[in-house]
């Protein structure tokens, strides 16, 4: 009687399954790290704006503007966030570059 195995040689399909396996175990593994790792950095650059807006208003807007331009790229969804919050923010730098021109 032969004592069966439970390890056997894999068919060649299996491997590229288990290659595929490991692509996906290794990108969310990269992914936590990333995702991670923004959310501290986007909460920070919120905080800049903020100060920059309420101590050097023109810096401020500026930052704002870059802030919702750099939001985009990371997809279509975030376009619905930022075109309206550009809406606003343009038109409130273009005013206080207008009227505080000569001041930060």
């Amino acid at each position: 009687m032969a004592i069966l195995s439970h390890r056997h040689a894999q068919p060649d399909s299996t491997l590229g399954w288990g290659a595929i396996h490991r692509a996906f175990v290794t990108l969310f593994c990269i992914g936590v790290f990333i995702h991670v790792g923004l959310s501290p950095l986007l909460a920070l650059t919120e905080l800049l704006v903020a100060a920059l807006l309420m101590f050097a208003r023109r810096l401020g807007y500026l930052g704002v503007i870059a802030f919702h331009l750099a939001l985009m790229t990371f997809g279509w969804g975030w376009w619905l966030w930022s075109l309206p919050a550009l809406a606003f923010a343009v038109p409130a730098a273009v005013h206080e570059f207008r009227t505080h021109g000569d001041r930060g």
